[in-house]
Formats: C-alpha cells, sequence, structure tokens
C-alpha cells in the first residue's frame, strides 16, 4: 500500500520513467504499447503470456521485460506488472482499444477452451475486465455481452451474489442507454438458462427480472 502523501509522487516519477521506457521499446518493437494497453485492464499478478503471445505479441512481452514494465514468472507462463505501471498503460489508451483487445481476447479463449469457466485466473481478469467496460464506458452492445458473460462465468461456478451483481449491472447499463433491456436476447437467454439457486437468488434481489 502506498502512502496517500507520496502517491502522487510516486505516480509523477514512474510517469517520467514509463515514458522514457516506452520511448526505447517502442524504438525495438513497435507493439510493446499495444501490449501494455492490454494488460493494463487485467490484474497485476498473473497475467498469462500465451493470451499476449497469439495475438502475435511475443516480441513485445521479451521487450516489456527486458525495460522492467514487467516481470515474468519462473515457469514463463504469466506475467506479474504493477498496478501503476497498469494505470499509465490505462492512460495511454485514449481510444480504448487495449480494453476492446481484451474483452474479445477472453470472450475469444472461452469458446476455444470449455474448461475455462473452472479457471480462476480467468475469473479474476474478467472480474477486472469487467469492471473497466463500465467505468470507461466501452461500446454499448461489447460490454453487455461482456457482463454477460461474465454473469455465466461465475453462475457456473455458483457464485451467484457476484452472477446477479454484474447481471444487474448488464441490465443498469441498457436501462441507462437504450430505456428497456427485454429486446436483448443475450439478457433475456441468460435469464432463461440459470439454474434453480440462481433464480431464486434472482426473485430476492430483482424481482422483476423474473
Amino acid at each position: 500500500h502506498i502512502p496517500e502523501d507520496f502517491e502522487q509522487e510516486i505516480i509523477e516519477e514512474i510517469d517520467r520513467r514509463w515514458k522514457i521506457n516506452l520511448e526505447r521499446a517502442k524504438a525495438r518493437e513497435a507493439r510493446v504499447p499495444e501490449c501494455l494497453e492490454i494488460c493494463g485492464y487485467l490484474t497485476p499478478t498473473e497475467i498469462p503470456v500465451d493470451w499476449l503471445a497469439n495475438e502475435g505479441l511475443t516480441r513485445s512481452i521479451n521487450e516489456m521485460i527486458a525495460y522492467g514494465f514487467c516481470q515474468i514468472h519462473q515457469d514463463r507462463k504469466k506475467l506479474d506488472m504493477h498496478s501503476l505501471v497498469q494505470k499509465l498503460s490505462r492512460r495511454a489508451d485514449k481510444d480504448h482499444s487495449g480494453l476492446r483487445n481484451v474483452t474479445q481476447r477472453i470472450l475469444k479463449e472461452s469458446k476455444n477452451d470449455r474448461t475455462c469457466f473452472e479457471n480462476n485466473v480467468l475469473l479474476n481478469h474478467t472480474d477486472c475486465v469487467a469492471k473497466y467496460a463500465i467505468e470507461l464506458g466501452l461500446n454499448q452492445v461489447q460490454a453487455i455481452e461482456f457482463l454477460c458473460y461474465t454473469t455465466k462465468l461465475w453462475s457456473r461456478r455458483s457464485m451467484y451474489k457476484r452472477s446477479v451483481y454484474w447481471l444487474e449491472k448488464a441490465i443498469e447499463l441498457s436501462i441507462k442507454e437504450e430505456s428497456s433491456w427485454a429486446h436483448l436476447p443475450k439478457l433475456a437467454n441468460l435469464v432463461d438458462t440459470f439454474s434453480f439457486e440462481v433464480l431464486s437468488f434472482l426473485e430476492q434481489k430483482i424481482p422483476e427480472v423474473i
């Protein structure tokens, strides 16, 4: 935890070093900024290397490690990145392309690997990305799709309270943007696929959905 009095000073110093190292790394590999922007929306620990490698970012990973943007685990399968480096990376993502890329990556991962629903690492990253999808105003359709996916992910782990939390967020976003969510089949279908336990929980929380 960073003391509040020193946080701004630390951020400014990291920002200065971040810009210098970014220019150096970018000179060696042009896609380093893209890689940083994707990592900026994930949890700080256990960022899967294969997600980035599958996007053709292997060289970018090596440069990020070389210039101190992240650390790689001994098994070379996961990265850790300081939360302040992530904050600066998100700030540099002006058009939210990194956020769009990472949501697409996670959705693609879920379609390619059905066992991902049992993956705690994916669960944590998905939760983190869903939060930014709401905070930063990701494209409405894409945001709702991702929130529905997050809802389903938690439901399959029998974490009903968390599942309903994300369903409520999807409904709130839909109502805010379109005044009604009933025409959105993803939300309706999602409720239809819920187990009895989730429906019972939903009935207590938001009975108008049932």
